[in-house]
Parts: structure tokens; C-alpha cells; sequence
């Protein structure tokens, strides 16, 4: 590198940096010319010559990128009058063989030409272009081209004036993405760009107009599920920019097409002064077209945007979303309006309200949710580094002071149907606070209250939940349709919880409060991993498969908490095959997860299916629908690996004085010495009294009351 550099008051006879690998010249850059540098007033001559790879990939090696073959120059000749304050520039630009490696992936060379001729005036706030080309070729094939028809005046001041009126036309022919990979990347693998842009100036540049006609064709993409594939791209712009403040987009659209079917159109205008703005725009997509899954029926929605933003502070007067409509929802919308202040360094203040009348998300859920008819097996992940689970978390603050409150009316997702939706959420930095959140969920009544305190470590929290006979089964088919009908029956819910801390130690201190849940007239299938883990053991034993696969018709949870325990004062679950119950109470350990369970379990079999295994006791009152067992299962191991524990010696008790069980397969019959001598042993391991002393019960043991969940604690 070696920098020369001869300077009079009058004149710049030499100011050039050259740059040198060894011997050879790398590229120069060299200023010469009279110049009075007082009163800075002069014609200099500026060039810029021979830069190629060497200097050029100083900049794009760190980026990965090799110019390859590529050479630039440049003269520019500059006149500065009037103490600087005008300056007329006349610069031709030369790229040769402009090319760059990127990726093991090469642009073909690109030779571009530009002459520019151009007066400044700074204190009359304005600029003449004199003269303006660009012309671009591709292998000796016309790529880019662009004129100036007559000289453009632009005026940027309050008081700047001018006049006459001018146009630049631009020109792009035939840009094939495909052989821009190295700069476009993997998304677009194909597509051929073309291009025309007016730029009209008026009133001495005051006013400032774009036309905008470009299309794509013959695209291929990666988007969505599927790549898109002969595919088509069109976008039209006109728009207006007034003394380089004002933006008003008179109409935009977008259409893409594949295979001449359509996928999305977006249209509209907008419009924006440096602090008011607004918006309209349409739009229709069809997902299946799109996405490569979803409905094929197009989806619509039209945007209406009102607001001002000044001072760091946006004022959102309305933002109203019209989806299309349905036969629950023909005026399908909701508006959001409010405030957000952002003039606070490190914090975010406002609030927002949406209000709705009637809104229907099904079109819109299944848009973004449908699955690919082929939807490729996850890739196995690796597990996350363990932690001891005994540590509480890390305070957290949100830069945030902020309340959204939503009213909706109605509100439907496929068979869920809400009505009468009120919600606020208000947040202040560590603390957030739902109150209130009441709904009708299909017909049944849903309230919530909740109070955080992230700004602690541990965290503080209070929770109360009541549902009241919601309807599981529209929920259950809206989220999980390839279950439709598995999950049916009514949840009841009360629920009011305090705490402080997450980790066994601290909530043995300051976990309290009570929780109940219930399903009622239920066909709930058993599905989930634990609970199959609890019933194998008890079906196996005893040889009835049904007990797995037997649908849940009613369950029952009640629960205390407090002074270091999780009370169990019921927990009850009916099937068509069995009826389970059990009760007590679960220290809470250091680790949570590591709560001992010992909860013995009151376990009773269908009539049916107890005479089918030989579990059916002789003196078994015929009108009662299920056969108590001796108690032989206990639910033991830890709240994290919960086990089912079986005592078989018990059954094995009862199948010796079954006179259904072993006793007559063994050939003896009941009646006699023999077999009363069987079933005495029974009874010694089972624990039962002889028939002489037992009380036959004719009618059924009552079912839980489903009320009992929802009475006050007596004092």
C-alpha cells in the first residue's frame, strides 16, 4: 500500500493510494485538480481504477464469497462552486465480468455500464439529474437497462421550488434466478424476472410517482409441505411520494399462481405523512395450493389499519380483521384498538382492547393446522440436560406495563361454541394478574382468577378455577379429530390454589388450598401411557384384557393441600368393566416428583366379568352390579413413576372359596366337606368372615355424589 500525496492552496496536483501484492498493482484510487481549499471552490477529478478479486474479496471473504473474474473503474469529474454548497458531478462507473462464488455456486459474469450526470444544489434544497443510464448484459444478452428521458429536477426543502416534469424508465429482462443461486439462496431453485418501473417527477421533484409491473415466471420454491412448481408471480405497484415525506400506495397486488390454479392474492393501498398511517388490504389463499396441505377452499380476510405514530408512541385508533363469512358467523371480525408507548428506554406501556361480536376461527384454525397426507416420522431428539429439580427459578421482569382486555360475544372453533367471553390481563414487570376470565364454554359456565409473582425467586402464585358440567366432547373432537367420539362425558372443576415456590421444599412450606375434578356420563377412552401402566398389572393378574380397554364412565378427584401434604380425601373412576376407589395422603418430598405413594385401592369387577373369572363369591347379592374384591391393589412408587402393586395371595384366597373358582375346577363341589374346607381357607387369606356372619346387602353401594366436591370444609 503506498500513499502519495502533493496538496498546494490552489490545486490537488496528487492524492493516490495505490495497492500492492508484492510487485503487482492491485488497484488505485487518485484525486487530481485545481481546488481552492479555502474557500472550497474547484474541478477535480476523481478515478478509480483497476479493482478487482484481490481487493474486492477483502470485503467477501469473511462472507464467504469470491468475485472471481470481476474488475471495477470509475471517473467521476467534480465541480464545487459557491463555497460547496453546489456541486456538479458527471461519473461513469464500469463493472466487467462482475461474477461471485458463494457456496461452491458461481453467477455468470454480468458486464454493467453506468453514466450519471448530476447538479446539487444544499442551500436551495434541490438536485438536477441531468442525465442518467444503466445498461446491464449477460452473455452479450440485454439483462438491465435503464434512461432518463429529460433531465429530472428533485426538490426535498419546504421552499424549494422547480419545474418540469420528467420520467426514468427501468427495465429488467429475463433475470434467471437459477443461475443467482450464490445470492438468492435455496428458497427459489427457479424463475425468470421481469420488470418495468416509471418513475414520474413533477412538479420540480415535489411530487414523485411509481408504476411498478414485475412477474416471475416459471418458479419453483421451497414453501410450505411442498415445493411450489410452475408457479407464477405477479406484482403491481402505484404509488405517490409527496416532498419526500408523504407515501400514499394507491393500489398494490399480489397474485401467485401454480399450474395457472390460483394459491394467494393480496391487494389494496396504504398511505402514511411521517405519523399517521392507514391501511386497507384483501387477501385470499388457499392453503392446499400454498401450503401443500390445508383446505382447498380459499381462505379470505380483509385488514383495515387506522393509527398515528409520534413521539415513540403509537396510537392504534383501529385494527379490523373481517374473515370470511359462516353460517354461525355472518359478520366474522373483530377490532383491536389502544395504545403503546415506547418512549420509555427498556420498557413497553399501553393497553389494548379487542371487542368481537362474532368471530368464527374454524377456516382459519384448519388453515394452519392440517397436517400433510404424508407427514414425515420427527427426527430423534437428544434429551435435555438433567437438573436436580430441586431448584427454584431465577426472578423474572418483563420490560412490560401493559393490559389487554378482550370482550367476545360469541366466539365458535369447529364444535367448541363460547359466549359472553370477558378477559383482562394486566402486566407489571414480574407481575401478571387475569382478573377476571369468565366464559360459558357450550352452554356450561368457566370462570378463572390468576395472580403471578415472577419477580420473586420461586415465583408466588394463587389460582382459582371453577367449570361446571362443561361438555368434554366438542373439545375433544375440535383438537384431537382422529378421536372423534373416544372422549365424551361432562367436567366438573373447582379449584383454588396458593402458593409460593415450585420445588418440593418450598411447597411442603406454602402449598394450600383445594382441588376437585370430576367427569360425569362419560366415554372416556384410556390412552394415556401411566394409566395403562397401572391397569396391566391388575388386568393381567387377573386375565381380563377388557380392563384396559374398557371406556371410563365417570371419575372423581378430591383434594387438600397443606402443612407438607397432598391430601387424597377421594379419588373414584367407574368403567363398564371395574369401579376403583382409594383415599390418603401423599407427603410432599423434597423433589416433588419423588412423592411416595401408598394408597391401597378398593377395587370392584363388573358381576359379569367377576363370574367370568372365578372371582365372583357365592353369597353375592344377585342386584348388584359390581363384585367387590379383597383388597389387592396399591398404588405405590412416586407421583413421577407411579406403579400398581398387587397382593396375590389375596386373590388367591378368593379363588379357593369362589364356587366359581378353582374349587370347581378342581372337581369338588361346594356344597360338600370338601369343598367348605376350601373355602374356609379362602376366607382365612382373604381376611372374610364365614357366610353366618356376613349381612348380604341387597341393594348397591351408592355412587360418590358429584356434589360433594363443591361443599365448604367443615370447621
Amino acid at each position: 500500500m503506498a500513499l502519495t500525496t502533493e496538496i498546494t492552496p490552489a490545486e490537488i496536483r496528487e492524492f493516490s493510494q495505490r495497492l500492492f501484492k508484492g510487485d503487482q498493482l492491485l488497484g488505485e484510487l487518485k484525486v487530481t485538480g485545481p481546488m481552492d481549499l479555502t474557500n472550497l471552490e474547484g474541478r477535480l477529478k476523481v478515478e478509480v481504477a483497476s479493482i478487482d478479486r484481490h481487493v474486492l474479496n477483502l470485503v467477501g471473504a469473511p462472507l464467504g464469497i469470491d468475485f472471481g473474474a470481476t474488475t471495477l473503474n470509475s471517473t467521476t469529474d467534480l465541480t464545487l462552486a459557491k463555497g460547496g454548497s453546489t456541486i456538479t458531478a458527471n461519473t461513469r462507473f464500469d463493472a466487467a465480468k462482475f461474477s461471485l462464488t458463494q457456496d461452491g455456486q458461481t453467477t455468470p459474469p454480468l458486464d454493467l455500464q453506468l453514466a450519471l450526470d448530476v447538479a446539487v444544489d444544499t442551500a436551495a434544497e434541490s438536485a438536477t439529474v441531468q442525465s442518467f443510464t444503466i445498461n446491464g448484459t449477460q452473455n452479450q444478452r440485454p439483462l438491465l437497462r435503464a434512461s432518463l428521458a429529460q433531465p429530472m429536477d428533485l426538490a426535498w426543502g419546504a421552499n424549494a421550488t422547480g419545474a418540469g416534469d420528467s420520467a426514468l424508465d427501468l427495465e429488467v429482462t429475463n433475470f434467471d434466478l437459477a443461475e443467482w443461486k450464490a445470492v438468492a439462496g435455496d428458497a427459489v431453485s427457479k424463475g425468470k424476472l421481469s420488470a418495468r418501473l416509471k418513475l414520474l417527477s413533477q412538479q420540480g421533484g415535489k411530487l414523485l410517482k411509481l408504476a411498478l409491473d414485475s412477474q416471475i415466471a416459471d418458479l419453483a420454491a421451497n414453501a410450505g409441505a411442498e415445493p411450489l412448481t410452475q408457479a407464477k408471480l405477479i406484482l403491481k405497484l402505484d404509488g405517490e411520494l409527496t416532498d419526500f415525506k408523504e407515501v400514499n400506495v394507491g393500489s398494490y397486488r399480489i397474485e401467485l399462481t401454480e399450474k395457472q390454479q390460483p394459491a394467494l392474492k393480496v391487494s389494496g393501498s396504504a398511505a402514511y405523512d411521517g405519523a399517521t398511517f392507514n391501511l386497507q388490504s384483501d387477501l385470499e389463499a388457499v392453503m392446499a395450493t400454498l401450503m401443500g396441505s390445508g383446505p382447498e377452499t380459499p381462505l379470505a380476510a380483509g385488514v383495515k389499519l387506522d393509527g398515528r405514530f409520534a413521539d415513540q408512541v403509537l396510537e392504534l385508533r383501529q385494527l379490523q380483521v373481517a374473515l370470511s363469512p359462516t353460517a354461525r358467523a355472518a359478520k366474522n371480525e373483530f377490532v383491536a384498538s389502544g395504545r403503546i408507548d415506547l418512549a420509555t428506554p427498556g420498557m413497553t406501556k399501553g393497553n389494548l382492547l379487542v371487542n368481537s361480536d362474532t368471530l368464527d376461527l374454524t377456516d382459519l384454525y384448519d388453515a394452519f393446522t392440517a397436517a400433510p397426507a404424508d407427514a414425515p416420522a420427527p427426527a430423534p431428539t437428544q434429551p435435555a440436560p438433567g437438573s436436580s429439580g430441586n431448584e427454584e427459578p431465577e426472578p423474572v421482569v418483563l420490560p412490560l406495563q401493559f393490559t389487554v382486555e378482550a370482550v367476545l360475544d360469541r366466539l365458535f372453533l369447529h364444535e367448541i361454541a363460547i359466549t359472553n367471553l370477558q378477559s383482562v390481563v394486566r402486566v407489571d414487570g414480574g407481575k401478571i394478574a387475569l382478573d377476571p376470565f369468565r366464559l360459558t364454554l357450550n352452554g356450561a359456565p368457566v370462570n378463572a382468577n390468576i395472580d403471578l409473582d415472577l419477580g420473586i425467586k420461586g415465583y408466588t402464585y394463587a389460582l382459582a378455577v371453577s367449570m361446571d358440567k362443561v361438555p368434554l366432547e366438542p373439545i375433544a373432537n375440535t383438537f384431537s379429530p382422529a378421536n372423534r367420539g373416544k372422549y365424551q362425558g361432562f367436567i366438573l372443576v373447582d379449584a383454588n390454589i396458593t402458593g409460593a415456590g415450585v420445588t418440593g421444599a418450598s411447597l411442603q412450606k406454602n402449598l394450600g388450598g383445594r382441588a376437585g375434578f370430576s367427569f360425569t356420563n362419560a366415554n372416556l377412552q384410556v390412552v394415556s401411557p401411566r394409566a395403562q401402566r397401572l391397569l396391566v398389572p391388575i388386568a393381567t393378574l387377573l386375565r381380563l384384557n377388557e380392563l384396559t380397554q374398557t371406556p371410563l364412565n365417570w371419575l372423581q378427584a378430591s383434594t387438600e393441600l397443606g402443612g407438607g401434604n397432598i391430601t387424597l380425601s377421594r379419588f373414584a373412576v367407574q368403567g363398564e368393566a371395574f369401579d376403583a376407589r382409594t383415599h390418603g395422603t401423599i407427603p410432599i418430598a423434597q423433589v416433588l416428583t419423588n412423592s411416595p405413594l401408598n394408597l391401597p385401592v378398593e377395587f370392584s369387577l363388573r358381576r359379569s366379568l367377576a363370574d367370568k373369572a372365578g372371582l365372583l363369591p357365592a353369597n353375592t347379592p344377585t342386584n348388584v352390579a359390581y363384585a367387590t374384591l379383597p383388597q389387592f391393589v396399591t398404588v405405590s412408587g412416586t407421583l413421577g413413576e407411579p406403579k400398581s402393586e398387587v397382593n396375590k395371595l389375596a386373590l388367591g384366597g378368593l379363588l379357593l372359596k369362589s364356587g366359581a373358582g378353582i374349587a370347581e375346577k378342581l372337581g369338588v363341589k361346594v356344597g360338600s366337606e370338601a369343598g367348605k374346607v376350601i373355602q374356609g381357607v379362602g376366607n382365612l387369606l382373604t381376611g372374610e368372615k364365614s357366610d353366618a356372619a356376613k349381612e348380604e346387602k341387597s341393594e348397591e353401594a351408592p355412587k360418590p355424589n358429584l356434589l360433594d366436591l363443591f361443599k365448604k370444609p367443615k370447621d
